[in-house]
């Protein structure tokens, strides 16, 4: 065969593939402009994002977001069901649906929104937003058991929040822990945490219930500070029973040093050793 002809051939036989590569990178472009699009803040350069990339539900998403701060109910509205329509699987989008749903006075709507988002992704953050609006449309059982399922599943997330909101609903801390708190040794420490850091110490000796049964070595800090917050609560009557239990407890940590200067602590605040 002429050589001329033989490269033409082949040159007609790669020429799709290339077409192809032509293509996708063409839409990554498309892609990568999109993305840096939504990354600023006007409408229109929003608006120019879902343009380039019409099957981008995250942008629909951005663009419904910013249509609301801006008062258009109905454009918001729009590019969030837009949103679930190209991707029902996107929690936030859900959430934001449902949240404009909320300010539009349907909460029937709204609730049902961020249910589809707790429906389709199982992590804390949809059951948060669900909790927070159970709360907002006056709490009660809906609020306690979502509250305790978006608790049970925080396990990288700052549980802060979360404990702040079971203290807003309420101020009773045998309620929060029952209804809020599941008895779990991870969860029990970060409450324990909470509840010192956040000055309530009022609270502590329930959740040192649950975790004086599950000591540790490495808990010798976390049981100095429950006999500080005994101390700091100056009781007279109930605590001899938990200063019994702790006491016990640091003799299995075998830490003696440690024992002396609890009980020089008591002894100088005038409480029994």
């Amino acid at each position: 065969m002429n050589p001329r002809v033989s490269r033409l051939l082949r040159l007609l036989a790669a020429l799709p593939a290339v077409l192809l590569l032509a293509l996708a990178g063409l839409d990554s472009v498309n892609i990568y402009r999109a993305e840096r699009l939504a990354e600023n803040v006007t409408v229109e350069e929003l608006e120019k994002a879902v343009r380039l990339t019409p099957a981008n539900s995250g942008a629909w998403v951005r663009l419904g977001v910013l249509r609301d701060r801006q008062g258009d109910a109905a454009g918001a509205r729009a590019a969030l069901e837009r949103a679930v329509e190209l991707n029902r699987y996107n929690a936030g989008a859900w959430i934001e649906l449902g949240l404009h749903w909320e300010v539009e006075g349907h909460a029937d709507r709204a609730e049902q929104c961020l249910l589809e988002a707790v429906r389709f992704d199982g992590t804390f953050p949809p059951r948060w937003a669900l909790a927070n609006f159970y709360l907002r449309q006056g709490g009660g059982d809906r609020f306690w058991r979502v509250i305790r399922e978006a608790i049970a599943r925080n396990r990288s997330e700052d549980p802060t929040p979360a404990f702040d909101l079971c203290w807003r609903a309420s101020d009773d801390p045998d309620l929060i822990l029952g209804k809020a708190i599941p008895d779990d040794r991870d969860i029990n420490r970060r409450y324990y945490q909470y509840l010192n850091s956040s000055g309530r110490a009022g609270a502590v000796p329930g959740v040192w219930k649950r975790i004086e049964h599950t000591l540790e070595k490495s808990d010798l800090d976390m049981t100095l500070r429950y006999v500080d917050a005994l101390l700091a609560l100056r009781e007279r009557e109930q605590p001899i029973a938990d200063r019994l239990v702790v006491a016990e407890e640091l003799v299995v940590l075998h830490r003696a040093e440690v024992e002396v200067a609890v009980a020089h602590e008591l002894l100088r605040c005038g409480l029994p050793v």
